[in-house]
């Protein structure tokens, strides 16, 4: 659902009220372009059944939305502490800053005991010219691992990286990695949770914003990669910038050449037929060389 200048919308359910007492969560999915705060109340109308019958009871959150990129919210129902009664909630309302707010996915849930990981935070930060992801996990149940995936517009995701879970806990974990090679403007991170049955579930999504001044001339991902390697060019300062990757005997293997209208795009090269191991990548043009590692799997 599409909200145009949101600042309050109630949506009432009064004639069925929703019994949401065996319920742990509340979750749904938010894009906005421009809101600066976005509230969710839930409102419970009592036993009575009827708005301000002496037992209602409710409790607002505040958030700041992240822009122009899917938000999911997976919200304990502990956190809306003044909601004291869950079994009679008859009202849903959303606050914005007279914003474009875009809604989906909204329900209730629980645990079914089969969830391989219960994800309590995941968060993206400027490291240097890096990004530092992390994230924690409550229990773990069966868990192969997690993949991370970046994404560019939040639509289109492309897999950088893969981190090995412990497989089953049932304490706290911590777990963090570095993203060595962000793209200029937004970069969107997502977890995908895979378990050895083959079950996968995602993450919110966070970003990290970098300027063409903060990171390096050029990225790349995934690392390790497989059967193509994604490259971007974020500044070009001549006609004939190129890239090569060199195996570990110094071969040059692959050489691509870019042009200054390249700046900013990404190219995907075919490294299929390459034997598996560690390679240079190295970017020059007239002024800069550069280079980094890459694994071939």
């Amino acid at each position: 659902k599409k909200y145009t200048n949101l600042v309050f919308s109630g949506t009432e359910f009064t004639s069925t009220t929703i019994d949401a007492t065996t319920m742990e969560n509340f979750h749904i999915d938010v894009w906005t372009p421009d809101a600066t705060t976005f509230h969710i109340k839930l409102v419970d109308f009592g036993a009575d059944g009827s708005y301000a019958g002496g037992d209602d009871t409710e409790y607002e959150l505040a958030y700041t939305p992240s822009l122009s990129g899917w938000v999911s919210y997976d919200i304990p129902l502990t956190d809306f502490v003044g909601l004291t009664s869950k079994a009679h909630l008859a009202q849903m309302i959303f606050v914005a800053s007279n914003s474009t707010v875009y809604m989906d996915n909204v329900y209730f849930w629980k645990p079914d005991g089969t969830v391989p990981v219960s994800l309590t935070s995941f968060s993206a930060a400027k490291n240097g010219k890096s990004v530092l992801l992390k994230w924690n996990t409550q229990t773990e149940n069966n868990n192969r691992g997690f993949v991370i995936e970046r994404s560019n517009n939040s639509l289109n995701w492309s897999q950088l990286q893969f981190v090995n879970s412990v497989g089953n806990s049932t304490t706290s974990r911590d777990y963090s990695t570095i993203d060595r090679n962000p793209m200029a403007g937004i970069n969107y991170y997502r977890l995908r949770l895979v378990d050895n049955d083959g079950r996968q579930t995602f993450s919110s999504i966070a970003n990290v914003k970098f300027d063409n001044a903060e990171i390096m001339e050029f990225s790349f991902y995934p690392n390790p990669a497989k059967n193509s390697l994604n490259i971007i060019l974020n500044k070009i300062d001549s006609e004939n910038a190129k890239v090569e990757l060199i195996d570990a005997q110094g071969k040059v293997v692959l050489s691509n050449k870019f042009n200054k209208q390249d700046a900013g795009m990404l190219k995907s090269i075919n490294i299929s037929a390459l034997a598996r191991g560690v390679y240079i990548l190295k970017y020059s043009d007239a002024s800069n060389i550069k280079s980094a590692k890459v694994l071939i799997d």
